[in-house]
C-alpha cells in the first residue's frame, strides 16, 4: 500500500512536471489573444461541405487531396478547409478560382448541371455534396 502511494505521489510530480514545462500549467495573455484572433476568423455561419466524388479520376483526387480540396466547406465566396479559410480564392464570372502553390489554380464551376474541379493543369472531377458514411 505504501508502494502504491509513493507511485501516484511520483506520478503527480512528474504530471506536474510535465504540464510546467509545456507551458500547460498557466495561460499567457498571448495565447489567449492568439485564440480570440482565430475564433474571430472562423465563419460564423454554417456552409455547403463538398467532396470530390469517388469516381472522379485517381489523379484529380490526388491533387484535391494535396491541396486541400478533397472536401471543403463553401460559404458563399469562401472556402474553408476544416477551420482554415483559403484566403486565395478569387470569382472568375460564375466561377471561383483558387490559387494554390506554384502557378497551379483550381476552379469550382458549374457545367453541364454539376459542380465541378478543374486544376489548371487540365485535371478535372465532379464535386458532390458531402455524403456520411455508413453507420457501423
Amino acid at each position: 500500500m505504501n508502494g502504491m502511494m509513493r507511485s501516484w505521489r511520483l506520478g503527480s510530480g512528474a504530471l506536474a512536471l510535465c504540464l510546467a514545462a509545456c507551458g500547460g500549467g498557466s495561460s499567457s495573455s498571448s495565447a489567449t489573444a492568439g485564440t480570440k484572433s482565430e475564433a474571430a476568423a472562423l465563419p460564423t455561419m454554417r456552409g455547403d461541405v463538398w467532396e470530390i466524388d469517388p469516381g472522379a479520376p485517381g489523379d484529380t483526387q490526388a491533387l484535391a487531396y494535396v491541396y486541400g480540396l478533397a472536401s471543403f466547406v463553401r460559404q458563399g465566396d469562401e472556402l474553408y478547409n476544416g477551420t482554415t479559410r483559403l484566403n486565395s480564392v478569387s470569382r472568375d464570372g460564375s466561377a471561383l478560382v483558387v490559387k494554390l502553390d506554384g502557378d497551379l489554380t483550381a476552379r469550382i464551376e458549374e457545367r453541364e448541371g454539376h459542380s465541378m474541379l478543374t486544376f489548371s493543369n487540365g485535371k478535372s472531377g465532379q464535386l458532390r455534396e458531402h455524403q456520411e458514411g455508413e453507420k457501423k
